[in-house]
């Protein structure tokens, strides 16, 4: 499969990064970048008077966000639920490296630093004679909206 179905993944604090296709198995089938929102602007509303007072800054702050990407799995029989288990404990820190990540989508030129997993579930497991298959939506929540990062791919 091409890059553009990869979600490219590094532990902050560590070098190596990681893609969800070679080194875990599943696939990035869609990945929908939420609209981003800017934070409220502090204002007052006065009784008897129009409109409201408003304090505007220079530049308007962004929201934090959810992004929700759904992995697709394709594999030998047998494979499916111990690549899963290898994925969740990579995402959620519990393979000893920490759980704040940065991650990077090939297909739009987007990455994102200070990223954490907030849901993973099982996924929707389904065998044929040949092949495992696998499909999930992870939910990570994104909590450094404004910093673009680009992480290296391995081509």
């Amino acid at each position: 499969m091409s890059r553009e179905n990869k979600l490219y993944i590094r532990k902050s604090d560590t070098g190596t990064t990681y893609n969800s296709l070679d080194d875990f198995g599943f696939a990035a089938s869609e990945i929908p970048w939420p609209e981003e929102e800017f934070k409220d602007v502090a204002v007052r509303d006065w009784p008897g008077e129009d409109g409201e007072d408003a304090y505007i800054p220079p530049k308007l702050m962004i929201k934090p966000y959810d992004l929700t990407v759904k992995f697709v799995y394709k594999g030998a029989r047998g494979s499916a639920y111990a690549d899963y288990v290898r994925f969740r404990n990579f995402l959620s820190g519990r393979d000893g490296a920490g759980a704040t990540l940065r991650i990077y989508d090939a297909r739009t030129g987007i990455g994102r630093r200070n990223v954490y997993c907030k849901s993973i579930p099982t996924p929707d497991f389904k065998r044929d004679n040949l092949n495992d298959y696998a499909s999930m939506e992870v939910k990570f929540r994104v909590t450094d909206p404004s910093a673009d990062v680009t992480l290296p791919t391995k081509e």
